[in-house]
């Protein structure tokens, strides 16, 4: 299957499925363009190309990787809020309720050249994204930071994956590729492997689920642990002697996490951050030796990588442009021919650093050294993500690197800082900033400023951030109003205690231990406030952008915090509404928009944009 590693879910929701448009023409320069495998069929498939200016697509042939322009495929959807299996047979179609968060799943299977509604799947919050798994038996509903729901489609079950003690019974089943061997996880035993026409079976301990990975003979098996600093540990598996069970490799990651795995053509693959945390690297294991290799380097786990007749399908960020890559057995990596093509900023320096504590990316102008320049921070959204120091995996958090690169480009030094609660660093990062909202994180941001500004001449700090990081980006502004000189907040969160009472059901209940008024709970939901502190602001320029359609994070968390600014009197917060958006901005006309009020905020002229 596609999806495995495991933690929660937040407000990276929506991050993948966006409505799309068709592009007309050939790529725009300049453009981001960000690829992925929509259908495979015989000995080609159609790539996607997503982008800001309209959707581009190719025909390309699997054997030399060489693609021409088509036109969207009539039997896939030109709207990613669809998701198509690789056989064509099913679909699953994503529907929203306009001013609602509900979300609808619908599967339709094919009959003749149309679909027809099977199922519902039971489950009704907004995803990041919805595929299926690569014996398309299963729709994976991935919700963000790892953690899943699984469909079974022949049973109708819908499981959720969470690596907690929360049963005792098994879950995560899966048959191996020839239907001879079958895998469960039970928090208490393990992994069990069953040998089905013997009944012997065999099991692996470990206190963390994950889906189990097959050789395309079933005699290999990959599964993923975890250390007690949480931590993956990726083991291979000789499954092919039930009851026993061989471990050729126990620890192929070392403290790093791992973002995918799956067997091609006599090899496991993977990838993971095992060498620094923002670098992720695609390494290939010999299935029965356990020896690796480095295959490639910042690799995208953007999308997950596809096993396609022998042949391993991953994806590549080079620059604006996310790549097709395949390679088969141990020869090199051949990317697709004849598809959008990008070139990087030479005029900038990216490095990856760490500032008082807090992992990053620190990006600004070559021979810059010694100079006074202006400091924007940047904050990701989930919290559950992380940064980049190039271009994001995710187009969604790819087009603010977009911005971001114009004003480092005309003179601004960026920091993008993986606070507390980020991906990418182990689940104990993660847990610290549990019943800690609004404290520890902030933590982060400021003492990573007040670092900066003690090793960089720096001239003004302004604060930008989408999501959870809108949320940062203003609580830093409430909190510390004599250290920020203006802030951009995109589709943030304004108030937890309300946001949670209105939906009771929200994941984030969990990170206050209950609903808002309890004992225990009130005290963390009045330290995360925003509006507590914000009336003491100073004069800086602030702005709240808000997508008018957004689905995950309602607009009243905008236009109601707006109406509580005016009540102070506070005139310089500004409201920017992005007509028709969501919580992904897609199109390059509400990006404008962004990067124009950003422009201003920050003290650039608005000529930074074009």
């Amino acid at each position: 299957m596609n999806l495995k590693t495991i933690t929660t879910t937040f407000l990276a929701a929506s991050l993948l499925i966006t409505p799309s448009v068709t592009s007309a023409g050939g790529p725009v320069e300049g453009e981001l363009y960000y690829g992925s495998i929509a259908t495979i069929g015989g000995d080609s498939f159609i790539a996607k190309y997503q982008s800001p200016s309209g959707d581009l697509y190719y025909k390309c042939d699997l054997k030399s990787f060489n693609c021409k322009s088509s036109p969207a495929p009539t039997n896939s959807s030109t709207n990613s809020d669809r998701a198509e299996s690789s056989d064509g047979k099913y679909r699953v179609d994503i529907k929203r309720t306009p001013g609602s968060s509900l979300v609808a799943y619908e599967l339709l299977e094919k009959s003749g050249t149309s679909y027809k509604k099977i199922a519902t799947i039971p489950y009704t919050l907004s995803s990041e994204s919805v595929s299926f798994a690569n014996d398309d038996k299963d729709v994976l509903i991935d919700l963000g930071g790892g953690f899943q729901m699984i469909y079974a489609i022949k049973t109708k079950k819908l499981s959720e994956i969470s690596g907690s003690p929360s049963s005792s019974s098994n879950s995560l089943t899966s048959t191996s590729p020839n239907g001879s061997i079958m895998s469960s996880y039970n928090y208490s035993t393990g992994y069990t492997f069953t040998n089905l026409s013997n009944g012997k079976s065999g099991s692996i301990a470990s206190n963390y689920g994950s889906i189990v990975e097959f050789s395309s003979d079933s005699k290999f098996a990959a599964v993923l642990t975890q250390n007690t600093a949480g931590l993956h540990e990726l083991k291979l598996l000789n499954i092919s002697n039930l009851p026993a069970i061989q471990v050729i490799s126990s620890k192929l990651n070392t403290g790093a996490v791992v973002a995918d795995y799956l067997f091609s053509n006599n090899y496991l693959y993977y990838i993971s951050n095992d060498k620094t945390p923002m670098k992720w690297r695609l390494v290939r294991v010999d299935q029965a030796t356990g020896k690796k290799y480095t295959v490639d380097e910042h690799v995208s786990y953007g999308d997950y990588m596809k096993n396609v007749k022998g042949k391993l399908i991953f994806l590549k960020q080079n620059g604006k442009v996310r790549d097709i890559y395949k390679v088969e057995g141990n020869s090199s990596p051949l990317k697709t021919k004849g598809t959008p093509v990008s070139n990087v900023d030479s005029s900038l320096t990216r490095k990856e650093v760490t500032i008082s504590g807090s992992h990053g990316a620190l990006i600004e102008p070559k021979n810059s050294s010694g100079k006074k320049l202006p400091l924007i921070v940047w904050m990701h959204g989930g919290p559950r993500r992380q940064a980049s120091v190039d271009y994001h995996p995710y187009l969604s958090y790819g087009v603010y690197d977009d911005l971001l690169e114009k004003f480092a480009a005309n003179g601004a030094r960026v920091w993008k800082i993986d606070y507390t609660g980020s991906w990418g660093y182990g689940k104990s990062m993660i847990d610290d900033l549990r019943y800690r909202f609004g404290d520890i994180e902030i933590d982060d941001i400021t003492s990573s400023i007040e670092k900066i500004k003690k090793d960089y001449p720096t001239t003004k700090v302004y604060l930008s951030g989408t999501s959870y990081g809108g949320y940062t980006t203003l609580k830093t502004i409430a909190d510390y109003p004599s250290l920020i000189d203006g802030g951009v907040a995109i589709n943030a969160v304004t108030d937890w205690q309300d946001l949670i009472n209105r939906i009771p059901g929200s994941p984030f209940i969990n990170e206050f231990g209950g609903m808002p008024g309890l004992l225990d709970t009130q005290g963390r939901y009045d330290k995360a406030s925003v509006k507590a502190r914000f009336g003491a602001i100073d004069k800086d320029p602030v702005a709240v952008v808000y997508g008018t359609k957004d689905s995950t994070v309602p607009p009243y968390q905008s236009t109601d915090f707006l109406a509580f600014t005016q009540g102070l009197g506070l005139t310089q917060v500004q409201g920017v509404p992005l007509a028709g958006e969501e919580h992904v901005i897609k199109t390059r006309s509400a990006l404008n928009t962004l990067c124009s009020t950003q422009a201003k905020v920050f003290g650039f002229k608005d000529s930074v944009c074009k």
